[in-house]
C-alpha cells in the first residue's frame, strides 16, 4: 500500500505547487507589476547639458559669474569667480565627468594668482538624482562643509543651492544666476 499511494501523493504536491505558482502568475499579471528594474535609466554627461551657459548673479553677498562648457566627449568643462574684486576672489575650477558610470562632478577652489585653497585631490560629488532640468550632486566627504549641491534651470535662470553644515548647524547657501548672451 506505501509504494502505491507515494506516487499519488508526489502528484498532488506537484499539483497544488503547480496552482500556487499559476495564482501568482496570474495575480502579478492582473496588477500590471513588473519585475523590479531601477526607477529611470542612467544619466550620462550629456544629459546634463542644460546646465551649460555663461551664468552670472550673486553669492555670499556679492557677484558670482559661472561658465559651462556643452558636453563633449563625455564631460563637462567649468570655471566660476566669486567676489567683487581681484584681491578677494576666489576661483573655481569645475569638471563633470563620468566615474564608475555615474556623472561626477570635481571641483576645486583657487584664490589670487591661482594660489590653491584645498589640497592636491580635487572635491567630489556624484549624481545622485535627475529629472528633466534638475540635478542632486552629493560628496561622501564629511569633511566638507557643502555635501550637496544642486542645480535647477528654469528659462534662463539657473539655481545653485549648496547644502551642508557649519559648526554642526545646518546650512544653505543660494545662488540665482541669470543666462548672459543667451542659448
Amino acid at each position: 500500500m506505501y509504494l502505491v499511494s507515494m506516487p499519488g501523493r508526489k502528484s498532488v504536491r506537484l499539483g497544488v505547487f503547480t496552482c500556487v505558482v499559476a495564482i501568482g502568475i496570474t495575480a502579478w499579471a492582473r496588477a500590471g507589476d513588473e519585475p523590479s528594474k531601477p526607477a529611470k535609466e542612467s544619466t550620462s554627461v550629456a544629459d546634463l547639458a542644460w546646465i551649460a551657459g555663461n551664468w552670472q548673479g550673486e553669492i555670499f553677498g556679492g557677484p558670482i559669474q559661472e561658465m559651462w562648457s556643452a558636453p563633449q566627449g563625455g564631460s563637462m568643462a567649468g570655471i566660476s569667480r566669486m567676489g567683487a574684486s581681484a584681491k578677494k576672489a576666489v576661483y573655481e575650477s569645475l569638471l563633470i565627468e563620468e566615474t564608475d558610470g555615474v556623472p561626477t562632478m570635481y571641483l576645486r577652489h583657487f584664490g589670487p594668482k591661482l594660489a590653491a585653497r584645498e589640497g592636491k585631490e580635487a572635491m567630489a560629488y556624484a549624481l545622485v538624482s535627475h529629472e528633466s532640468k534638475t540635478a542632486v550632486f552629493k560628496t561622501q566627504d564629511a569633511a566638507l562643509s557643502f555635501q550637496e549641491i544642486n542645480y535647477q534651470r528654469e528659462g534662463d535662470v539657473l539655481t545653485v543651492k549648496l547644502v551642508g553644515q557649519r559648526g554642526g548647524k545646518p546650512m544653505t547657501v543660494t545662488s540665482v544666476m541669470k543666462l548672459v548672451g543667451g542659448k
